[in-house]
């Protein structure tokens, strides 16, 4: 049995990569079901219905999570420049902001686009951002990583995440 070192603090991932592991495991599970469905219709057997599937209320909120993070900024964001926007947020150099681990995953996650966004983010950011054209500096930083070829906007109607009356969650 592993013994875990209770001193070590949880490593935190971001919802980006929370959004690209679910997808990856939707498509695979999705990929799999049609595959199963093309069986079942050769054969001319009937196999179980996706509704018997013992873990459908974990497929369900993946589902739901998935649809959820992609109408958010992390959706929009170019993975392959997070680890220099990373470094850039981390660092204490002249050119970095010097974020501590949870104000740049909070930024990783939002991706704020107004001064009023790192401002609720970054403790103390008058004395640690100084001059305030760094403000502006981290906001452009992080533009840099979003896809302008989609602009998120938060004006979009929630989906409605309910579940069916109709729908029967039992083992």
């Amino acid at each position: 049995m592993e013994t875990l070192n209770k001193a070590r603090p949880p490593d935190l991932i971001t919802n980006i990569e929370v959004l690209t592991l679910l997808e990856e495991r939707v498509l695979l599970r999705n990929a799999e079901e049609e595959e199963a469905g093309k069986e079942e219709g050769s054969n001319g057997k009937k196999k179980k219905k996706r509704a018997n599937h013992k873990l459908r209320q974990r497929d369900w909120i993946e589902e739901q999570v998935v649809t959820y993070l992609k109408n958010t900024p992390c959706a929009k964001v170019d993975f392959d420049k997070l680890p220099p926007l990373v470094s850039k947020l981390r660092s204490t150099s002249k050119d970095g902001f010097g974020l501590t681990p949870a104000e740049t995953l909070q930024i990783l996650n939002h991706m704020p686009t107004e001064e009023v966004d790192i401002h609720l983010m970054i403790d103390d950011i008058q004395t640690r951002l100084v001059p305030e054209d760094k403000h502006e500096a981290l906001l452009e930083t992080v533009r840099t990583c979003v896809d302008s070829s989609e602009n998120f906007t938060s004006n979009e109607e929630p989906k409605n995440m309910m579940i069916d009356e109709e729908t029967e969650f039992t083992e």
